[in-house]
């Protein structure tokens, strides 16, 4: 039975928890939560991407080959900002505020700063680390 939803062509069982994988680490269940916390917004495509990769990089800190609920919900939560952040799909580069004038009321951009915490090509941020120490294993 499918459902009409903002996860467009997925079924009423992903919606109902069903945790059928998309890939190794990736469950249907990862991608509805995402799309919903996204308004609808993103493609599957690139969200099966990105949760790939942010499970292989929460894989590789924590030293393991499985993935826990506390794993795959902090997955999901890295996902939805790095979503934002690089706004896939989009040619312009994300951009910051330059400067503000209060008098005429305008504002001003530039290209976001490469390197920062929010950058996702730069890894688990310190934050989403500590996040996940509890699950980490000692070599």
């Amino acid at each position: 039975m499918t459902s009409s939803t903002a996860c467009g062509s997925w079924t009423a069982e992903c919606l109902s928890g069903s945790r059928v994988k998309v890939s190794a680490n990736v469950t249907t269940l990862m991608l509805v939560q995402t799309q919903a916390l996204l308004g609808g917004a993103a493609e599957e495509q690139n969200l099966k991407f990105l949760l790939e990769s942010i499970c292989a990089e929460i894989l590789d800190y924590c030293r393991r080959e499985d993935m826990n609920e506390h794993m795959r919900l902090a997955a999901v939560k890295i996902a939805v900002s790095r979503y934002r952040s690089i706004q896939p799909g989009s040619a312009e580069a994300p951009q910051e505020v330059a400067s503000i004038s209060d008098a005429d009321q305008s504002v001003s951009y530039r290209a976001a700063q490469q390197g920062g915490e929010s950058t996702p090509s730069a890894g688990l941020t310190p934050g989403e680390k500590k996040s996940l120490n509890r699950h980490r294993k000692a070599w």
